[in-house]
């Protein structure tokens, strides 16, 4: 979906409000405060438990590793979880596909010992963590190529460095410990293993039970919505698309009305929830699972107190 709608284009339009002039300026662009209210536009839409269609992404399928519970990673961008399920490798045949069981994607857990087939999901930092530490002659096997579980030492580590590597090419170690990276994303050879390191405030899995090596293998896969994008200047992009343009447009006007002590803000604000709504509606018109889902919108006709319509 396209996104070409500009901070400075929606402050153009903010100026043809009077009361809003002396805060916006009468010609050229200040920062402040439209930057400010902007970033706060931004956090309301992005945030739970607006699931946009246009802000979802699926993660790296992740595989279950013997008494791992945290899965270090490369993504950096993940805002907040929506879902997220496991594949039961054990189950497929030449014939049928194998079961997939849902998985509750929570805000936290805590480490654990706990054994049990994994129930839940969370994201940390990856400096949160636990790691192992390199070993000559270790073997990774490929979890991807296996029907049970695998039984590799923990796929991230500290390096000599203090840096943290994971495992993205298997194989074994090598005799001596390498020269390791210090680039974000950048590789390693360790004899036939390939070690990436990934940035510490980046994302790790965490689940809330360790699995054993001979138990039916499990592969993850979590849905996610993205970071909501930094703001450089009144030149970049107000970040959602041109279909609901709108509905940020309406933010920004009710959070200017607020910095200007305007009390209109309160009514302009709830028509920007409406519009959130009505946006959230219009970009997914099929029935929602285990909700009711009305024929017609249940609000009004979506018009500003100003006058305005959808703009």
């Amino acid at each position: 979906m396209a996104q070409t709608v500009k901070i400075s284009d929606v402050v153009k339009w903010a100026r043809t409000v009077p009361n809003l002039v002396p805060l916006l300026g009468v010609s050229g662009f200040e920062l402040e405060p439209a930057m400010t209210i902007a970033a706060q536009v931004q956090a309301e839409i992005y945030a739970a438990p607006w699931n946009w269609k246009w802000n979802r992404s699926v993660a790296p399928t992740f595989y279950v590793n013997a008494n791992q519970q945290d899965y270090c990673t490369t993504l950096t961008s993940v805002g907040w979880l929506e879902s997220a399920s496991r594949t039961d490798l054990q189950t497929a045949g030449p014939n049928t596909p194998a079961e997939i069981w849902p998985v509750e994607a929570v805000q936290g857990l805590y480490p654990t010992t706990l054994r049990g087939m994994p129930l839940k999901v969370c994201w940390i930092p990856n400096s949160q963590a636990q790691a192992g530490k390199w070993s000559a002659g270790a073997s990774y096997t490929n979890p991807s190529t296996l029907k049970t579980v695998s039984n590799n030492p923990l796929t991230q580590i500290l390096d000599s460095n203090g840096n943290i590597q994971i495992i993205t090419g298997y194989g074994t170690t090598g005799t001596t410990e390498p020269v390791w990276s210090t680039t974000i994303g950048a590789t390693t050879i360790d004899g036939t293993v390939t070690w990436t390191m990934v940035d510490p405030t980046g994302i790790a899995w965490r689940l809330d039970r360790l699995m054993g090596e001979q138990e039916n293998g499990q592969a993850l896969s979590v849905t996610y919505q993205q970071k909501a994008p930094a703001y450089v200047n009144l030149s970049s992009l107000i970040g959602v698309p041109d279909e609901v343009a709108y509905v940020w447009r309406q933010g920004f006007f009710a959070l200017m009305l607020r910095h200007a002590a305007d009390g209109r803000y309160v009514s302009e604000y709830e028509i920007f929830e409406a519009y959130i709504q009505k946006a959230m509606g219009a970009a997914d018109r099929e029935p929602q699972s285990m909700q009711l889902v009305p024929d017609c919108a249940l609000g009004g006709s979506g018009w500003s107190s100003w006058g305005w319509g959808v703009w």
